[in-house]
């Protein structure tokens, strides 16, 4: 039975997890059941087999050692499903665990695996030579236990999240007497944005660049049922200047904070950045370029990544 958990387990999460057999709430289940039926198992074979080494009486499977594997075992995963805190602390020794109380429905289970430690008692019988043999054996059990057990997977999906993207490259580039410029998206999440100036001085002096001023003008309309159009003006958090010597390439970032959750719901999925330069003290006319807010691809299998072109234009593209 012990030998059939062990199986179970590593089926689950090396073959059922990354296949569409079975549904993800019931992979998860199953870990979570056959992993709480042995994990005792395994502790107590931990220590008989340290006992077996060390030529000592073997410990009972069904003694202090076999009830203290069943509390610590369900102590500790009932505080990894409950307790963001320890969940977070214990993640780097064990792995990633989700916190979900549902799961605490398979604790019984400590109940069977301390029934069936009471069926496996045996004599505290002193220690021979064929001992050794069945150390060995135990050992190696260990070994594939804990390889089942911490060996997990990774989920099957892979969630593709919507990000902004510069709906033309080119209409974002610019070049003022050798000072090329070149925006581009280096951050979407739901709080925001952010825009990346990048810079490469040409020039033979040094040449001082500032944002004055950057704003998103998002619009679209609310719902497919209410074709109502909406408008949302956010400004950009502006930087100091910074000055590029001759040959020197920088940066400028320009974080937009806004609820960008919010406005997916909305359904605001196009933009206008217009943004305000003074280059050496001279301001110059206001770069303008459009953004979408779009998946490249829907959410997908692990092991079929779909191919996404690429978008970004170098210094080559904007000789």
């Amino acid at each position: 039975m012990a030998l059939g958990a062990v199986f179970l387990l590593l089926l689950n999460d090396h073959v059922l997890k990354a296949s569409t057999i079975l549904p993800q709430w019931l992979t998860g289940k199953l870990s979570d059941f056959a992993g709480l039926f042995f994990f005792p198992l395994l502790l107590v074979a931990l220590v008989r087999a340290l006992a077996l080494v060390a030529m000592r009486p073997l410990p009972r499977w069904s003694g202090p050692w076999g009830w203290g594997a069943v509390l610590a075992t369900g102590s500790v995963f009932t505080a990894c499903k409950l307790w963001p805190a320890f969940n977070q602390a214990f993640t780097p020794w064990w792995g990633a665990m989700v916190l979900d109380p549902t799961d605490l429905w398979a604790l019984p289970m400590l109940a069977a695996s301390l029934a069936w430690m009471h069926r496996c008692q045996d004599p505290r019988s002193p220690v021979h030579k064929h001992h050794f043999q069945l150390a060995s054996l135990q050992w190696l059990a260990v070994a594939v236990a804990a390889a089942a057990s911490i060996a997990t997977s990774p989920p099957r999906m892979a969630r593709q999240y919507p990000m902004w993207q510069i709906g033309n490259p080119h209409t974002a580039a610019f070049e003022d007497k050798g000072l090329l410029g070149q925006f581009w998206v280096s951050r979407s999440g739901k709080t925001g944005l952010g825009v990346t100036l990048m810079l490469a001085n040409r020039r033979s002096a040094p040449t001082t660049i500032e944002v004055t001023q950057a704003t998103l003008l998002i619009n679209g309309t609310r719902q497919q049922q209410d074709p109502t159009a909406i408008n949302r003006q956010v400004l950009a958090v502006t930087q100091p200047p910074i000055t590029l010597e001759p040959g020197q390439n920088g940066w400028i970032d320009l974080p937009v904070p806004f609820d960008n959750n919010d406005a997916w719901n909305q359904g605001l999925r196009n933009g206008q950045m217009t943004v305000t330069l003074k280059i050496d003290g001279q301001t110059i006319a206001p770069l303008r370029f459009s953004m979408q807010h779009s998946r490249t691809s829907a959410h997908h299998s692990r092991f079929h990544v779909p191919l996404t072109p690429k978008t970004d234009v170098g210094w080559e593209g904007l000789r």
